[in-house]
């Protein structure tokens, strides 16, 4: 039955059973490569989790003081379920390579332990660890051993060489044994570190030396759950149990209902595609399926046959889909993973490439079943009576009852909050609309053809033989609006979130160009470059540990009076210059919108805050947008330098952070050669923001590559209408051109038709996308991040060009036929 039906279908409708198939296909496609995408960069964000914690399976951090005791960590080692404690021995000292340099580079000195730190491993890019019971050796973080040029190296400082550390006994020599990878330490550590092993740690170091993590290492069987409940109930408070493999949230967490919502769309207009190739069929093959019935044969087998046809071809697609798919999903893996990890493999299990294929072949079928099951009520002797379509078409009352329905409960759940709520009540605003198309599309399509009449006089012509064939053509336009709409809605949201990330990065900096230091830099490095030629101002930034309520939080010490002067820090609560000035006068912080919300903080709150053994009652001045990055993921608050000295002391000292205003762009080669210097990196704030821009595009990227196969699959279906219109019209434009109209004129009348539905399609789905947009943008806002609507011009101006463009080249060569052919014959033909 199979070959037989895929030899009728190449036979006598080799375009049409083309564009069906490319839509099944298209439809697979996008769902396969959605589910390899979400797969494979979850994959990979578990991994880099996994490989953060390292043998790990609990952490226990102190908030603050000198950290965990000898009876702590004896208190660890008696829970049921723990296999051993590693402790993170870690203390503050001073580095320098000359022994005639006036000041040093503030480093984290961190013993190691059977060659780990905390259980995790270091990733050597030279050189090895120290050997066990060695007090001189010593291995950098590659930071570290930059940044040390400040301190009288003539470059980096490499394995094999020396450098200087400050223990209990003063200056201590220690050779280089290794260099590891930036920030190798991973979230155990805060800052670069020195790596030495546990006998250097304890006996050199002795003296301050801090306890401030330890990490266990689970018996088999053993809960990190319940180990962690255990901790906490046993250290009372004093401690923090987290399950560091925990909280690996996907990179695209964030966007995953839109996606999802984009390949449900594209399966509805898939189905539709289907849809309308079957009732084209089945208006064709009236007479056949009369001679069918009429010999014989029951509803049941008619309908058998025609969904016989919509599975082949619906399969056929699968397969191609499958292919596509697999080679989309690839390349987006590839493009969206985390750089510097391993692209995870293509996650191409059985189940996914077998739940692809079902939901296309399903969409298929589905699609097929109404207009098939419509031919099997048609009387045999109505049937053979003609194969013309119904002359006038009557809307379906009950269905645009049930449009309306479902667009008023879309209505509801897009003013929701909850972002899966506002994404199904999008969806179910544009079904509903899509179902209510019968209704309105004939008058609506007339109403424009009036309109046109000026400029295009076969408009009303045109707009009146597609309201004849209301359904087919509510149908055609129904998947076009819907697969617009969803375009330009992620074109909005896309444009609204990259404006919103340059405004934050805009914000956060007093200077146009920011040098980084991936070690704390003494104050007369700052100097050097406030001295370097083009350069107007220098405001320094140290970052600081602290604790808040129980948990750590960091600190960011700026120059208030500097943010004065700058348009810099977007205050959402209280007044920005009394907020500033506060923070020069008198104990106060401004915290970043996030953490207020997280933490119920507002203007006038009060915070505890502990620091190297000092607490501090500090005021909340106000509440900003956005401050500048901690480190552990989240913002810093904003503290007056001079505060930050009295918490602190002399640690408060010199900058990691500092920031550049300049008088001429010409300068920034300057910066970039004084900073280098000293193993600093000198980045204009316009290259932040273009990586920003680009980072957050890439993510986004999939979005709009998805939203536009929804836009092809929509398009498959206006091409199919427009053929089968086409070849039906043939009888109309030879009755006109009996009566006077020539072909150029007939030719014209058809890509009127043509435009006309395209264009309409398209600026109804460019307002209901527009209108989508706002509760996406609502639900898509967090504290300090509120994107806003922005007119996605291009995006509507490329679709309504795409589109019509597309619809006139596909309709012409069909239009040149039905003029060419004789009149008479043509006048004959049903």
């Amino acid at each position: 039955m199979i070959p037989s039906i895929l030899r009728g279908w190449l036979r006598t409708r080799p375009l049409r059973g083309l564009l069906a198939a490319l839509a099944v296909a298209l439809g697979v496609a996008a769902l396969l490569a959605v589910q390899l995408t979400l797969a494979g960069l979850d994959g990979q964000a578990s991994s880099a989790q996994r490989l953060r914690a390292g043998a790990s399976g609990v952490d226990v951090r102190t908030v603050a003081g000198p950290g965990l005791d000898a009876g702590d960590l004896a208190t660890l080692r008696g829970i049921h379920g723990v296999a051993g404690v590693s402790p993170l021995l870690q203390k503050s000292t001073v580095a320098r390579v000359a022994a005639s340099a006036v000041e040093g580079l503030d480093v984290s000195v961190v013993g190691l332990d059977g060659g780990r730190a905390a259980l995790r491993p270091l990733h050597l890019v030279g050189g090895r660890l120290p050997a066990d019971g060695a007090l001189t050796e010593a291995v950098l973080d590659q930071g570290v051993a930059a940044a040390l040029r400040s301190t009288g190296a003539a470059h980096a400082v490499r394995v094999g060489e020396t450098v200087r550390l400050v223990t209990r006994d003063g200056d201590r020599v220690f050779t280089v044994v290794g260099l590891t990878a930036a920030g190798a330490g991973g979230p155990a550590f805060s800052g670069p570190a020195v790596f030495v092993s546990r006998a250097a740690a304890e006996g050199p170091f002795g003296l301050g030396l801090r306890t401030p993590l330890a990490a266990i290492r689970l018996a088999p069987g053993a809960s990190a759950t319940a180990v962690a409940t255990a901790v906490d109930a046993r250290l009372g408070g004093a401690a923090l149990a987290i399950d560091p493999r925990a909280g690996a949230a996907g990179p695209l967490d964030q966007i995953r209902p839109l996606l999802l919502l984009v390949v449900a769309l594209a399966g509805l207009i898939c189905a539709g595609v289907s849809a309308n190739t079957t009732a084209l069929a089945v208006s064709e093959r009236r007479r056949e399926i009369g001679l069918l019935r009429a010999a014989g044969a029951g509803p049941r087998q008619v309908l058998r046959l025609l969904l016989a046809e919509a599975a082949v071809l619906g399969a056929a697609g699968a397969a191609l889909g499958l292919v596509a798919g697999a080679l989309l999903g690839a390349v987006a893996v590839a493009r969206l993973g985390a750089a510097g990890l391993p692209a995870p493999p293509l996650a191409l299990e059985p189940w996914r490439l077998v739940d692809a294929a079902a939901a296309g072949l399903a969409a298929s079928v589905l699609g097929a079943l109404l207009p098939a099951l419509a031919a099997t009520r048609v009387a045999p002797l109505s049937a053979l009576r003609s194969a013309a379509e119904p002359s006038r078409q009557r809307p379906s009352w009950p269905l645009a009852a049930a449009g309306v329905a479902l667009a008023t409960a879309g209505l509801a759940a897009a003013s929701s909050t909850n972002v899966t709520a506002v994404v199904g009540g999008c969806a179910a605003l544009l079904v509903g609309a899509a179902l209510c198309l019968p209704l309105v599309a004939g008058p609506l399509l007339r109403g424009v053809g009036a309109a046109l009449s000026p400029v295009a006089r076969t408009a009303p012509v045109a707009a009146a033989a597609l309201a004849r064939r209301r359904r087919r053509t509510a149908l055609t336009l129904a998947g076009l609006v819907v697969s617009v709409a969803t375009a330009t809605a992620l074109s909005a949201l896309s444009s609204g979130a990259l404006t919103a990330g340059d405004r934050w990065v805009t914000q956060m900096f007093v200077g146009d160009v920011v040098v980084h230091s991936p070690a704390t830099q003494p104050g007369s490095i700052a100097q050097l470059v406030a001295a370097t030629p083009g350069v107007r101002e220098v405001t320094p930034v140290r970052f600081l540990p602290a604790a808040a309520q129980g948990s750590s939080i960091g600190l960011a010490a700026i120059d208030p009076i500097a943010y004065q002067a700058s348009s810099a820090l977007d205050v959402v609560e209280g007044g920005r210059g009394a907020a500033l000035t506060a923070l020069d006068v008198s104990p106060s912080v401004l915290v970043p919108q996030d953490l207020a919300t997280a933490n119920g903080w507002h203007r006038g709150s009060t915070i505890a805050l502990s620091a190297g053994g000092n607490q501090l009652q500090v005021t909340v001045a106000g509440v900003v947008a956005h401050s500048l990055p901690a480190g552990d993921g989240r913002e810093a608050l904003l503290i007056g330098d001079g505060i930050a000295r009295r918490l602190y002391g002399d640690a408060a000292g010199g900058f990691d952070v500092l920031q550049v205003v300049t008088s001429d762009s010409a300068a920034l080669p300057a910066i970039s050669r004084v900073a280098a210097l000293y193993g600093m990196n000198a980045v204009p704030v316009t290259t932040i923001r273009d990586d920003a821009r680009q980072a957050l595009g890439h993510t986004l990227a999939l979005l709009g590559v998805l939203s536009w196969v929804a836009v092809g699959i929509a398009m498959l279906a206006v091409v199919n209408t427009l053929l089968v219109n086409a070849r039906q019209g043939t009888r109309e434009l030879a009755l006109l051109r009996a009566a006077g109209l020539s072909r150029r004129r007939a030719v014209r009348l058809v890509l009127t038709e043509a435009g006309l539905l395209a264009t309409t399609g398209t600026v109804l789905g460019v307002a209901a996308g527009c209108g989508l947009a706002l509760p996406l943008l609502r639900a898509g806002s967090s504290p300090g991040f509120r994107p806003q609507f922005v007119l996605p011009v291009g995006s509507a101006l490329a679709a309504l060009v795409a589109v019509v463009v597309g619809s006139l080249l596909a309709a012409a060569l069909p239009a040149r036929h039905a003029s060419r052919a004789a009149i008479v014959a043509a006048i004959r033909h049903d």
